[in-house]
């Protein structure tokens, strides 16, 4: 895949899709600042300078409506010190790299950058890394990033404070739970949750669709009869890190939500955008109390539930 540039311009100091601490303060956009660190295992994991030492970890930024994600990648501070235009921001997901080996997960947090210059505090976000999952929070220790910053930038003053937020998942529950147990699925090698039958290419669920407002099916329970499902459809969202070197993808905004649903299938409100590639899921729901989202089982993607990246599909050029 070819380095993609931001679709919207974020600052003056992006290149190749990466986004960079200023070295002075920009004179006509805020300078957005905060801290983000990375726990596993319950240590703080520490990043090089350069990228020829050790691990590496980019947080994926995207503007508002844009197509593409922007990358920053983590040093040996935690704080950051950003130039960004006004408007709404999503902190889509991360990467992580050691050498040949790459690990995504899916964040999607909220910021807002306010209209004016001067500095805005955004928040300080502690991602928790396990072997199959990932949480995060964000934390409000403006007066400790307000005196970094001052002693970093003199004169700078005291920041706008405009905290991040977590955005919660789809819909409505209780409590979620392991969904290959008691809930009439047949878990398998290939799939964690209901197995997608349409679209499907090859057993692998990746396939071209050919309307624009495809219909989505799965295999049904053989569960009692309370159980519903519920479905959601992210549209795909590409970026590079690394200078360009790399290129990933990850789910963006969603675009279709429904849950209650008693028919295993789903037909996508249209239309969709042509060409481009969608994420989707199912869950199976039994009054409030949810089952993690069904994913194809695959290693290297983290979320908050099974292992593996979501069932995907490709619109059409045109109907």
């Amino acid at each position: 895949m070819p380095a993609l540039m931001p679709a919207l311009a974020l600052s003056g100091c992006l290149s190749a899709g990466a986004l960079e601490n200023v070295t002075q303060p920009p004179k006509d956009t805020p300078l957005v600042t905060g801290s983000v660190r990375v726990i596993e295992n319950g240590s703080e994991l520490k990043w090089p300078a350069g990228y020829l030492a050790g691990s590496q970890f980019w947080l994926l930024i995207m503007a508002k409506d844009a197509s593409a994600a922007v990358s920053y990648r983590l040093g040996p501070e935690a704080e950051f010190y950003w130039s960004l235009a006004p408007g709404e921001y999503h902190v889509l997901g991360f990467v992580k790299r050691e050498l040949a080996k790459e690990t995504s997960g899916r964040l999607w947090a909220a910021f807002t950058v306010p209209a004016g210059t001067g500095a805005v505090y955004i928040g300080d976000l502690r991602i928790r890394l396990s072997s199959s999952s990932v949480d995060a929070e964000v934390g409000d220790n403006m007066d400790s990033s307000s005196t970094a910053l001052t002693e970093k930038y003199p004169g700078m003053g005291t920041p706008k404070w405009s905290l991040m937020k977590m955005i919660a998942d789809q819909g409505s529950y209780s409590d979620i739970v392991e969904g290959c147990g008691g809930w009439g699925i047949d878990c398998n090698q290939n799939f964690r949750g209901v197995t997608p039958l349409s679209p499907i290419d090859d057993g692998a669920p990746s396939a071209q669709v050919a309307s624009l407002s495809p219909t989505l099916q799965w295999a049904p329970s053989k569960g009692d009869g309370a159980i519903r499902y519920d479905v959601v459809v992210f549209q795909e969202i590409a970026f590079t890190y690394a200078l360009g070197a790399f290129s990933s993808k990850l789910p963006g905004p969603a675009v279709a939500y429904l849950q209650n649903l008693w028919a295993a299938q789903y037909t996508v409100p249209g239309p969709l955008k042509p060409g481009a590639r969608y994420n989707w899921g199912v869950r199976l729901r039994r009054g409030n109390i949810v089952t993690a989202w069904s994913r194809y089982k695959k290693t290297g993607f983290l979320s908050a539930g099974p292992s593996g990246p979501w069932f995907q599909f490709q619109a059409p050029d045109a109907e």
